[in-house]
């Protein structure tokens, strides 16, 4: 038996069966047709159909309904028909179900259902109603499984809304490639078209108005074929002709048989990241401030235009502005950046614009000269620059006046490689600094020594202390009266381990620069007064002992207190302190001078003017401040008997002490014609090499023995 013939058996006495395809005209034998008919119909097709009863019972079910929910025709047969439909929508089901029985109309329609296995499904149903001779009436429906087709639906919905939401321009055309079958809203803002225009415009023609190539897809296609994309970055302009960098990515779409289908463009708006791109590179290169090739940038250079014969040079020349910090906080760093700006101007204006010119941060210009004959080339563009710095800038109406310390380097005569030029000209413009600023500096190998000996004096000095190399000298102050020993000076000394005695015009510089002469002038306070401590406990009369203070401790706030704690531990009187100070130190700043000098004296600390005579002092601040002595300079006492305006000046200075009521003491004395001469001055003391040298501590016991 075939299977047509089984199914039309096991059917044969269905009501339902007889109703569909019984007729009058054809009797038993058209039946018999029928059957046969509706077992192909079952068999062959690939929808799902079931014939239900009034009561909503299966009649007949094909193998697709089966498949579709996951039964077996044995299951569903004589079953009501809501055995696939979700409890919550079953009464909803029987309901419509009635009503379109009795001739309502029922239209194709989606539904929810769910398996055997309660896998939920989505469907589509369409039905009809049949009623037989005998009044029965039947419903005959095909169902048909969209659940795939809903999920590709939401996906593509995804996709959809994806490309649409996204700020890359997307592009999909045919396959060869002319005509555009989809288009984003971010490709229309790309290209400056509606979306509409793009639906209506040919890929040769839009080529054509974004990147002026008509023939640019077919020139990139046989790529896009052989490796599977293209990739690269173009200029296209907008309607509103501006210019926009784009990213585009190419490639095909293949089918199963490897056949192009489509082709996908996509296209990023890069403008702003080459933007960026370039602000970084440039920020790399060049300096925000001046708008010049910054340091980086510089040493390139020199690298790359680094002296190519034997017989010409290179020269870096570094220019250091002086006491830019000045300016900065006198007229704020908005006055100072633009100072900088007109300074980088003026520079550039003063040499040939073949040489390179670099701003090399804080307050510091190089420029590059190459294939120079002789270091007076060098030298003759320095000056230039240096005379044009010197001419006023007006900054937002201020008029400023600044000067540079300058430094050259030579390659290869002085410099050794070209990657050092700019160390050795930024060290010899630190030494025009040192030497006053304002003036040329060629670095040398001799200066290359003397800068390498003072850093390692700077990084060992702040171990000097610790490790006991510092140590103090006295010098005897002789009263020209009684000829007897009133006081010494405290005078530092610094034995270093390497480079041996290193005398205190070298060091004191080095220290006042790094900050470390505040720890130093304790360290000088506390132990000259445990010496004076010392000599006291010896039976020696007691006397004064001087110590120099520098500007940058008088404007330590902690100078008063350091004093104070330093006398009170020693057990010492504070009259046995005297303080010298420079003139020039003393009038840095007048007022906190006077109130710091006021507090000490009420202390009991006397105070002296050093090197009275070589500074600015005004004589209405001589009044305010509370000093007891005034030490004259020994330039003047050197010349004292041989100079005429030495003689005259220090009479001058000792009439004008004694009538203010200070005690007058002169430094530097060796003969005895200027003993006589101070003396005849009514001069009150003496200290020189006359009387003694700088002598230690265990000596001056001995001396002021002999001397008293």
């Amino acid at each position: 038996m075939s299977k047509i013939d089984k199914y039309s058996s096991e059917n044969s006495d269905s009501g339902a069966a007889g109703a569909l395809y019984e007729d009058k005209n054809f009797g038993q034998q058209g039946v018999n047709y029928g059957h046969k008919l509706i077992n192909a119909i079952f068999y062959a097709a690939n929808v799902g159909i079931c014939v239900t009863d009034e009561q909503g019972k299966y009649e007949i079910v094909n193998d697709t309904y089966c498949k579709i929910y996951g039964y077996t025709r044995s299951e569903l047969l004589g079953r009501p028909f809501t055995i696939v439909v979700p409890e919550e929508s079953r009464e909803y089901a029987e309901k419509v179900y009635g009503e379109t029985l009795d001739g309502g109309l029922e239209p194709p329609s989606e539904w929810k259902v769910v398996r055997k296995d309660g896998k939920h499904l989505n469907v589509y149903v369409t039905s009809g109603n049949v009623t037989g001779e005998d009044g029965k009436r039947f419903k005959v429906t095909t169902v048909t499984d969209i659940t795939s087709i809903k999920e590709t639906q939401k996906r593509f919905q995804l996709v959809s809304y994806i490309l649409s939401d996204t700020s890359e321009g997307i592009i999909i055309t045919d396959n060869i490639p002319r005509q555009i079958i989809y288009v984003n809203e971010a490709f229309s803002k790309i290209t400056g078209l509606s979306i509409r225009e793009l639906r209506r415009t040919s890929i040769p023609a839009l080529a054509r108005y974004v990147l002026g190539n008509e023939t640019f897809c077919k020139n990139i296609l046989p790529q896009v074929i052989q490796d599977g994309v293209w990739t690269g970055e173009i200029e296209l302009a907008k309607r509103q002709d501006k210019p926009m960098i784009v990213k585009v990515t190419v490639k095909p779409a293949r089918d199963s048989e490897g056949k192009i289908t489509n082709y996908t463009a996509i296209l990023a708006d890069v403008t702003n990241n080459r933007k960026a791109e370039e602000r970084i590179q440039y920020l790399t290169t060049y300096s925000s401030i001046t708008d010049l090739p910054n340091r980086q940038a510089f040493e390139k250079d020199i690298l790359r235009e680094g002296s190519s014969t034997s017989s010409s040079m290179t020269s870096v020349i570094v220019f250091d502005l002086d006491r830019f910090g000045s300016i900065n906080d006198n007229y704020g760093h908005g006055v100072g950046d633009s100072l900088l700006r007109e300074v980088g101007l003026r520079i550039k204006s003063s040499v040939d614009e073949k040489y390179p010119l670099a701003y090399l941060g804080e307050d510091h210009y190089g420029i590059l000269l190459k294939d120079i004959k002789d270091i007076a080339e060098a030298e003759e563009a320095a000056e230039r620059v240096r005379k044009a710095i010197q001419r006023p800038f007006v900054i937002d109406n201020y008029e400023i006046l600044v000067t540079a310390s300058i430094g050259i380097s030579i390659f290869p005569n002085e410099s050794e490689r070209l990657q050092g030029l700019i160390g050795d000209a930024e060290k010899a413009a630190t030494d025009a600094k040192r030497k006053g600023r304002n003036c040329i500096q060629i670095f040398t190998r001799e200066l290359s020594n003397k800068i390498s000996r003072r850093l390692k004096l700077k990084n060992d000095l702040k171990n000097s202390i610790k490790e006991n190399q510092l140590f103090l000298l006295y010098q005897p102050q002789i009263e020209l009266k009684s000829g007897k020993v009133v006081g010494v000076e405290a005078l530092i000394r610094w034995m270093h381990p390497e480079y041996g005695l290193i005398p205190p015009n070298e060091f004191i510089p080095i220290a006042e620069e790094t900050g470390f002469i505040v720890e130093i002038g304790k360290w000088v306070i506390k132990t000259a007064c445990l010496q004076a401590k010392a000599w006291q406990n010896s039976d020696i009369t007691p006397f004064k002992v001087a110590v120099n203070i520098s500007s940058i401790q008088l404007k330590s706030h902690n100078l008063f207190q350091d004093i104070n704690q330093i006398i009170e531990s020693v057990g010492v009187a504070p009259g046995i302190l005297e303080l010298e100070l420079t003139e020039s130190t003393m009038m840095q700043d007048v007022e906190s001078s006077v109130a710091m000098f006021n507090m000490l004296k009420q202390l009991g600390i006397r105070i002296a003017i050093d090197d009275f005579g070589t500074g600015y002092s005004s004589l209405s601040y001589l009044r305010k401040i509370p000093i007891n002595k005034l030490k004259i300079d020994r330039s003047f006492i050197t010349d004292l008997g041989n100079n005429y305006e030495s003689s005259i000046i220090t009479k001058t200075i000792i009439d004008m002490a004694r009538n203010l009521g200070f005690k007058v003491i002169a430094e530097g004395a060796e003969t005895k014609e200027q003993i006589d001469l101070l003396k005849e001055s009514g001069c009150d003391e003496i200290q020189g090499y006359y009387y003694s040298r700088p002598i230690p501590a265990e000596a001056v016991e001995e001396f002021i023995r002999e001397q008293n």
